[in-house]
């Protein structure tokens, strides 16, 4: 795989055939030749780690990457990398971060984007991706998002890359569960697993597109655990949890096969507290002892 144009969300993202086989162009002749230029001004040491990579189809690099290639100390690594992205082979998205230009592909800088989750993958560690991400990964979500969820036991500042904003979730130790393992266009990449996400989105809707989001992507969920769904809210410790899932999901037995179980499983852990969705104000539903939101009821009658 080569690395993303800039022309949306899931655009194709390599060169066609024809470009590939049209060599003769004088577009592909003289970026092909700044390329091969900028290659042939790297020292021994940065061709064997940029051809290295190339050969592996490795395109995003942090310092562990070259530590492990090379063999070479953690400074080392790092001189490296900035030398390469001096040179315009890489970019570096942070420090100890980079994007590698792949050289089969015509290279003008600042119009290749490489996959952002590929380049969440490789800022924070432990790591999941969480929330709308996970949303979209499950192949859930609704819309486009330019901003991706990484939950971590860490926490980072913002990391603006081209159009994308990456935001990690800090959680506890005892909250970092859930999520599996996932061959992503043939790099293995960590996301929540669907339960986990419902949960996460239940928990913190302002990182799952709202509740009007929520529930159009939960229209369409099918082949749920049921039983870890609840296993997975009780670990949360968040008594609001209950009271949200039990209400969205009665609300959407037209559309998902929500079994009767899960339903009384809820019922049996409601708290004798009220709750609410996103503030106090909204019609209370005696059955789940919740205030729900105008925009929430909508939501599911529309959905």
């Amino acid at each position: 795989m080569s690395g993303w144009v800039v022309k949306g969300w899931y655009a194709q993202m390599y060169l066609s055939d024809a470009q590939e086989k049209d060599n003769d162009s004088p577009h592909f002749r003289n970026n092909s030749k700044r390329a091969s230029t900028t290659l042939r001004k790297l020292s021994g040491v940065e061709q064997q780690l940029y051809f290295r990579l190339e050969e592996a189809d490795v395109r995003v690099v942090n310092v562990d990457d070259v530590v492990a290639l090379l063999g070479v100390s953690p400074d080392y690594a790092r001189k490296i990398l900035n030398r390469l992205a001096a040179k315009k082979a890489m970019e570096r998205v942070k420090p100890g971060l980079y994007v590698r230009y792949p050289a089969s592909i015509v290279i003008n800088r600042g119009e290749y984007t490489e996959n952002p989750f590929l380049v969440a993958a490789k800022w924070v560690k432990p790591y999941f991706f969480s929330y709308y991400s996970a949303l979209t990964l499950h192949g859930l979500s609704q819309r486009y998002a330019n901003t991706l969820y990484v939950t971590s036991t860490r926490s980072c500042p913002r990391l603006p890359y081209r159009q994308f904003t990456l935001q990690t979730i800090r959680v506890i130790p005892p909250r970092f569960f859930g999520f599996q393992e996932i061959d992503y266009g043939g790099t293995n990449i960590f996301v929540a697993d669907v339960e986990r996400t419902i949960v996460d989105v239940f928990d913190r809707p302002e990182y799952g597109g709202g509740w009007e989001e929520i529930v159009t992507c939960l229209a369409d969920v099918q082949d749920l655990d049921w039983d870890r769904v609840v296993q997975y809210a009780d670990r949360f410790q968040t008594r609001v949890l209950i009271h949200r899932l039990g209400y969205v999901f009665e609300g959407l037995q037209d559309r998902v096969r929500v079994p009767e179980s899960f339903l009384r499983a809820l019922k049996g852990r409601l708290s004798e507290s009220v709750y609410y969705f996103a503030d106090r104000e909204g019609e209370y539903n005696r059955e789940w002892r919740i205030i729900v939101a105008a925009g929430v009821r909508e939501a599911l009658t529309g959905a």
